[in-house]
């Protein structure tokens, strides 16, 4: 915080001193700082890693006492870890302890906290819904903090305040938040206010919306994902720090049973979580996990491709399992559970007054209301009889999933070489389609195996590659 102090508030500073000057030196700590600032955001709803962040700009480290031992103090007043600065008025509306400011560092973080919540509380603008919890929300009142003046307009300054900060939670908290958009930041004419910000927008969009991953609580459902460039799994280890004993995929479902812990070192400013899972149980950075839709830690699906492709389905409330905690991923799907996977996935819907042709479906049939818009839709039921609860084979899933995805599939240009299937064959479009996208495999040595029924298993494999295409291409 920058500010101009007054005549108050540099007396209580001269008492700190000398309150510091009569007893022994203090010492940095870096990790217990951290602690302290991560609890204190737990406790306030504020996310850890703009305190962490702030706290590492105010002072080029967590620093609270200089090498005498005493609090930091800045030319322009700023005091400790946070850099505070209070008004007279500020002191008394607050009942604000400048002794305990300068050398209790709990209390001084405390009422940095409090004041960064101040400035959320001003009339400036809202970013995304404003979610406490989203980092992106923070902008303003993380600009706040440090002042509304020209200095910190991100139009003139890359070196802004709170583009610092922003960095800072990008680096060392090891999280993608995006780019700060471009903002409209006006300035009064007259001299006593031509370097004071207003906003004439009052609500901005950023480009991504993240929640702190630091507020997790006990009991949270999470899954694996980051987006660490030349990495593609998640690893936990023995303990915080420790040996990796296992490296999981993206969107592998966990449990979290313990934490936060703080990494290690000054410039990490994320914490590990223990967790559990199918693989067992382990420590993960939060910089590898997201918040997960309630997802069902199935007992039957060990860590791999069916373990996270299910995982996938059911943060999208696609896909779910058997009320006993099982998946079953080698029982044979049913025709009529692939039409339900279909119509939540693409949020499909038919007409009040559609009447279904197909001479085997009526309302008693079960999956009726599935099987009639996948019908509408000209997905099923193309040559009658729709077989409701018969078991779908690959040919028939080629054939759904081409249409359904019709939008979302390359065509191959070239014919490809399939050892089962023939050009000339009446589902050799279909397939061809779907393995020349990467659905499933299948070239001149390997079989599709067009009449096999489809395992729960392997539709959520191809159904997530299916999904994962759309949102690529349509994101």
């Amino acid at each position: 915080m920058k500010k101009k102090w007054t005549g108050i508030t540099a007396a209580a500073l001269a008492l700190s001193l000398v309150s510091v000057n009569s007893a022994s030196a203090e010492e940095n700590d870096t990790q217990a700082f951290k602690k302290m600032l991560t609890e204190t955001g737990i406790e306030k709803g504020i996310p850890p890693e703009v305190l962490k962040a702030i706290a590492y700009k105010e002072n080029g480290g967590f620093n609270h006492y200089n090498e005498e031992g005493q609090p930091v103090v800045s030319d322009d007043g700023g005091i400790g870890l946070m850099q505070l600065t209070f008004t007279a008025d500020e002191i008394e509306r607050y009942n604000i302890d400048m002794d305990r400011i300068a050398n209790d560092v709990d209390y001084h973080i405390e009422q940095a906290a409090d004041h960064l919540l101040r400035k959320k509380a001003l009339n400036l603008p809202i970013v995304n819904d404003g979610e406490m919890r989203d980092l992106e929300s923070w902008y303003f009142a993380v600009m706040a903090y440090n002042g509304l003046s020209q200095i910190n307009d991100p139009n003139t300054n890359d070196d802004a305040y709170q583009e610092d900060v922003y960095d800072y939670i990008r680096n060392n908290s090891v999280i993608p938040v995006g780019e700060t958009p471009e903002l409209e930041i006006n300035f009064g004419d007259t001299e006593e206010d031509r370097l004071i910000m207003s906003f004439p927008d009052r609500d901005y969009t950023w480009p991504t919306e993240t929640p702190s991953m630091q507020l997790a609580a006990n009991g949270s459902s999470v899954y694996t994902f980051h987006e660490h460039e030349g990495f593609d799994t998640s690893n936990v280890r023995s303990e915080v720090g420790g040996e990796v004993i296992a490296s999981l995929n993206h969107y592998t479902p966990l449990e979290i049973t313990a934490g936060p812990f703080e990494a290690a070192g000054e410039a990490n400013h994320y914490v590990f979580y223990k967790v559990k899972g199918n693989f067992g149980e382990g420590y993960i950075a939060s910089s590898n996990l997201q918040y997960g839709n309630d997802l069902t830690i199935f007992s039957d699906l060990s860590p791999g491709e069916f373990e996270t492709a299910v995982a996938y389905l059911q943060q999208r409330d696609v896909i779910n399992g058997y009320e006993d905690g099982t998946y079953k991923p080698f029982n044979v799907l049913q025709r009529r559970h692939a039409a339900a996977l279909i119509v939540r996935a693409l949020d499909l819907e038919m007409p009040e007054d559609y009447e279904v042709t197909s001479p085997d479906l009526t309302p008693e049939t079960p999956g009726y209301q599935d099987l009639a818009i996948m019908e509408y839709h000209g997905i099923m039921g193309r040559g009658g009889q729709m077989n409701a609860q018969a078991p779908l084979n690959r040919s028939q899933m080629a054939s759904m999933l081409n249409r359904s995805f019709e939008a979302v599939y390359e065509v191959p240009e070239e014919d490809l070489k399939i050892k089962d299937i023939g050009t000339d064959d009446l589902i050799y479009d279909d397939i061809a389609v779907i393995v020349h996208n990467g659905i499933t495999n299948a070239d001149e040595n390997t079989a599709f195996n067009p009449w096999n029924s489809v395992t729960r298993g392997q539709y959520a494999l191809f159904f997530e590659r299916s999904i994962r295409l759309m949102e690529e291409k349509f994101e």
